[in-house]
């Protein structure tokens, strides 16, 4: 029998006492009891060198674990596999109390890798940082609009006078960019979406781009507090005069999906109707 390499990056704060973390190697150890298991707390000491000696990663937690688990092992070939147990679950592969049943199913090679478009930004001072869902700036708690203006392949597209801008993946498009307005993008297209937060005038609406396209966004220097946000897990304050480079990263992020948890099953129950369970559960 192969000895598999499974990782288990644990939400803490969704498993203060560790009982489903031992559910979860229990589960592991009855079906494969060869696994070698490494174990990483809040994807510490998780990183893309840890990752490459996995054949699966598992993420305990909600979407936001599985977030975070991203950018910590961008540009590695290990596949995600998402447990939910938070709230909303909508990448996970499987809720909590299905893991044994969609983890046999891995065994047997009952399933699909999907990969996810990820994002690359680069802003001077900060550096190059990378995102499965979204980049978002925003001002602070000051009142005042925040005035951009957006370079598509280094074309003028426009002026925005908005409380923030969201430049999403189309598997972002169901988080903030939904919230603000923005469309819903099927998640392995190859699209970059642009949408305001708050516009100044209703004429500005969201537009969807080329994967292949580069946006460019120039903020217009203010005295207020204006911050760039990664996937909601790490923030930075700008200067205000930076420019703001946001492109198609090199590399992907892979998921694992069962085909019975279809993407319009889980659209439907976890966002339409707001609801835990999906067809298949």
């Amino acid at each position: 029998m192969k000895s598999y390499n499974i990782g288990i990056n644990i939400n803490l704060s969704k498993d203060k006492n560790g009982s489903i973390f031992k559910e979860i190697v229990d589960i592991i150890k009855d079906e494969l009891p060869e696994a070698n298991i490494a174990v990483f707390q809040d994807s510490r000491p998780l990183n893309y060198h840890e990752a490459e000696q996995l054949d699966l990663l598992l993420a305990l937690g909600g979407d936001g674990t599985i977030l975070n688990t991203a950018k910590h092992i961008y540009s590695s070939k290990v596949p995600i596999f998402g447990v939910n147990i938070g709230n909303l679950g909508f990448l996970s592969s499987c809720e909590l109390r299905s893991f044994r049943e969609y983890f046999k199913k891995w065994l047997s090679g009952n399933f699909i890798y999907r990969d996810r478009m990820v994002l690359s930004c680069t802003v001077p001072g900060i550096g190059t940082n990378y995102t499965l869902n979204e980049v978002v700036i925003s001002r602070g708690t000051l009142s005042r609009i925040l005035k951009f203006k957006v370079y598509v392949d280094d074309y003028f597209y426009t002026a925005y006078a908005a409380d923030g801008i969201i430049i999403s993946t189309p598997t972002g498009s169901t988080a903030y960019s939904m919230s603000a307005g923005g469309p819903l993008l099927y998640p392995e297209l190859s699209n970059i979406c642009i949408t305001p937060i708050c516009p100044h005038t209703h004429m500005f609406r969201s537009i969807v781009l080329d994967g292949n396209s580069t946006v460019s966004i120039k903020l217009e220097k203010t005295e207020q507090d204006v911050f760039i946000t990664y996937d909601g897990q790490s923030s930075y304050k700008l200067l205000g005069e930076e420019d703001i480079i946001i492109s198609k990263a090199e590399h992907n992020i892979r998921l694992v999906h069962f085909e019975e948890l279809d993407y319009f099953s889980v659209l439907r129950n976890k966002l339409i109707n707001k609801t835990r369970e999906c067809a298949g559960e």
